[in-house]
């Protein structure tokens, strides 16, 4: 349960990130 806590907190940045822009997504997706 807690690690879904910890997803949920990754995706929401994940998502802020596309709204910032493409390069930081990919950036994310290369991290993950």
């Amino acid at each position: 349960m807690f690690i879904d806590v910890i997803l949920e907190k990754l995706y929401l940045t994940h998502e802020r990130s596309l709204h910032i822009g493409k390069d930081g997504c990919s950036r994310n997706i290369l991290l993950t």
